[in-house]
This record gives C-alpha cells, structure tokens and sequence, in this order.
C-alpha cells in the first residue's frame, strides 16, 4: 500500500467536516486533513484517492492538483453512487 507522505494539497468540505458528528468523533477540518496526509492511499486513479487511517477512509477528489476531502466514512459504513 501506498501512504499519502507527499506534498499534495488537501482540503475539506463541509460534508467531511459534518460527519465526524455522526462518527461521535471531534475532529477539527485540520485534523481530518493530517489525518488524510498520514494515512494510506488505498486507491489511487486520475480524478480520485481514497485514504485509510486507522478505521476511517477519506474520498477525495483531485481538482486543480488539489485533493477535496469530500466525505469521512468508518468502516461501519459504506457509500453508494449517485444515479
């Protein structure tokens, strides 16, 4: 696995930062973004990265050479696309 020790560039949404309510967890959006930096990238293409750390995951899209923090799931939970 990859870890995400580069120099990229993250920032998080309001969505990210809002589901740490629903995760019982207080995380500032700066700690969700050490926490992304510091995790493992457990998928990596073109547009997106999905990091782990500990028993979250972080989505993130890439715009401009940024990563987007678009969501924090625990690994009770799971995502579905959007139709």
């Amino acid at each position: 696995m990859i870890f995400s020790q580069d120099q990229s560039e993250f920032i998080t949404t309001y969505h990210a930062a809002e589901r740490t309510d629903r995760l019982k967890k207080e995380l500032t959006p700066e700690d969700i973004i050490q926490l992304a930096k510091g995790g493992k990238v457990i998928l990596d293409t073109r547009d997106h990265r999905y990091i782990q750390s500990g028993d979250l995951r972080f989505p993130c899209v890439k715009e401009n050479g940024k990563f987007i923090i678009k969501s924090i799931i625990s690994k009770d939970m799971y995502m579905t696309a959007k139709e």
